[in-house]
C-alpha cells in the first residue's frame, strides 16, 4: 500500500494510533484518503430512532431549550413534554436523530383523526444547526406519517420564525386560513397542511446517508 512506501511510517506507528492517524491527515495517498474519508463517511451518518426509554429526557431537553429561549412553556407544551410517550400510545410517533451516538434532535407525530397526523417539537440542538438536520427530521417524520397510514401532515408554527416556515414550504406543505391553534398555543399564528401520497415513500436513494432502529 502506498503508506508503506513512507520511510517514517514504521516508526511513527509504534507509538500507536494517534501517529498513524497524523501521518494518514498529513499526507495522505489516494489510499489513506479513501480510508480516512470512508470512516468519517460511517462515524457522520445519522441516525434515526424511535422513542425508548433511554431518549426520552433528550426530548423535552432538545424542545425545553428551543421554547424557553424564544418563547415561554405553555400548558400543551408541558402535557408533551413530561410524557412523549402519550404521542405513540395515541397512534403516533416520536423520532430521535442521532450523530456519532449523540442524540442532537428531535421530532414527532401527533394523531389528529384517523387520515391526520400534526408535525410538533421539532427541534435540533443550537451546535448542530444550519446543517440541514432539521430537514432530515422532516423526511424521516413524513415517511413514518405514510408508514403509519396517515393521508394528510398538519403543523403550527409562528410566522416570524423564518427558518420553520421555510423548511415546511420546502417540504410541500400550504399554508391554509387557520389563525388559532387547536391546542391553545398563544405562539402558533401560522398553520400548513401536506396531502401525504403512501407511494412517495422513500426509496433506497432517498435513505442514502442513513441508519434507522
Amino acid at each position: 500500500m502506498d503508506v508503506g512506501a513512507d520511510k517514517n511510517f514504521a516508526a511513527r506507528s509504534r507509538w500507536g494510533g494517534g501517529a498513524i492517524v497524523e501521518r494518514l491527515i498529513l499526507r495522505p495517498t489516494s489510499w489513506t484518503r479513501a480510508a480516512v474519508c470512508a470512516n468519517m463517511s460511517a462515524d457522520m451518518t445519522p441516525e434515526i430512532r424511535m422513542l425508548d426509554d433511554s431518549l426520552a429526557p433528550h426530548f423535552a431537553r432538545l424542545n425545553r431549550a428551543w421554547i424557553e429561549r424564544l418563547y415561554v412553556i405553555e400548558p400543551a407544551d408541558e402535557i408533551i413534554l413530561a410524557s412523549p410517550q402519550r404521542l405513540v400510545d395515541g397512534g403516533g410517533a416520536v423520532l430521535f436523530l442521532l450523530m456519532e451516538g449523540e442524540v442532537v434532535g428531535t421530532g414527532d407525530l401527533q394523531k389528529l383523526d384517523e387520515t391526520t397526523a400534526e408535525v410538533v417539537k421539532m427541534a435540533v440542538d443550537p451546535p448542530q444547526q444550519g446543517k440541514g438536520l432539521g430537514g432530515r427530521i422532516m423526511a424521516a417524520l413524513l415517511d413514518e406519517a405514510r408508514r403509519l397510514g396517515f393521508r394528510r401532515a398538519y403543523t403550527g408554527t409562528n410566522g416570524e420564525l423564518a427558518a420553520a416556515n421555510g423548511m415546511y414550504l420546502k417540504y410541500g406543505f400550504k399554508p391554509i386560513g387557520q389563525r388559532t391553534s387547536l391546542h391553545g398555543y398563544v405562539r402558533a399564528d401560522m398553520f400548513y397542511e401536506l396531502q401525504l401520497n403512501p407511494k412517495d415513500r422513500w426509496n433506497e436513494n432517498d435513505r442514502a446517508g442513513y441508519r434507522r432502529h
